[in-house]
């Protein structure tokens, strides 16, 4: 049980090192921003449309997940404000960085379920079908997250903490989902998954999307958004 949860998290590390990878070759592209939020808005958008949301109603129904997607919403507007605050006591406002902590908070949120599904699936040997959610499924999410660190040229530090934000939900959930799988209901993961989906689709709008268009014509950025959304589309379908 410890072994397996030791892998998934290994699994969702190399996902995001991937999507730090591309990041990081995107890096000459990255002085403008504009551009680049409108493509990680398109492709974090994608996700949600595409293969997140899905996910979410088919555990839950539509009620659960419209009433998760508010309360995810409402929460990152809380966390936002409060961060707002904080930055207010800070020499350094480093606004990059705090993009980049909201969008690991909304994408460890959503990786609880996906570890408690893992679990309570009792698959213990590593084979293709989690390989797949754990590694392929990571990489845009990577890519959306690094490239906010890289912008705000955050210390490599500051990475490895967001990571270990982000995977230890995986590793949580399942052993969550391996001791506990039969008695945890399908409707309080998709609960917590749409709650995800709230915060992830929030911080998006707010702190990519808008900044993107301060930066740019809305135009262009609705251009460069549809672009992202029809590469996350190409992925999901090749994979």
């Amino acid at each position: 049980m410890f072994f397996t949860a030791l892998i998934g998290m290994c699994l969702t590390t190399i996902g995001f090192c991937f999507g730090g990878c591309i990041a990081i070759l995107l890096k000459g592209f990255q002085t403008k921003v504009s551009i680049i939020y409108a493509i990680c808005t398109g492709v974090i958008l994608g996700m949600i449309v595409l293969d997140i949301a899905p996910e979410s109603i088919e555990m839950g129904n539509n009620k659960i997940f419209f009433w998760g997607l508010l309360m995810g919403g409402i929460l990152f507007l809380l966390l936002h404000e409060a961060s707002h605050q904080l930055t207010r006591f800070q020499v350094n406002k480093n606004t990059y960085l705090r993009t980049a902590k909201l969008l690991a908070l909304s994408i460890s949120v959503h990786n609880l379920p996906v570890g408690i599904a893992i679990g309570s699936s009792q698959m213990f040997e590593m084979n293709s079908s989690m390989i797949y959610l754990l590694i392929l499924h990571n990489i845009p999410e990577g890519v959306a997250l690094f490239t906010p660190l890289l912008l705000g040229k955050v210390k490599v530090r500051t990475w490895f903490m967001l990571i270990g934000i982000i995977i230890t939900p995986v590793g949580i959930g399942i052993l969550l989902g391996s001791s506990l799988g039969y008695f945890i209901p399908a409707s309080l993961c998709a609960l917590i998954l749409s709650l995800a989906i709230g915060m992830m689709l929030t911080v998006t709008i707010k702190e990519m999307f808008i900044v993107a268009i301060k930066n740019s014509s809305a135009s262009l950025c609705i251009t460069y958004t549809i672009i992202g959304f029809i590469l996350i589309w190409t992925y999901l379908i090749l994979i």
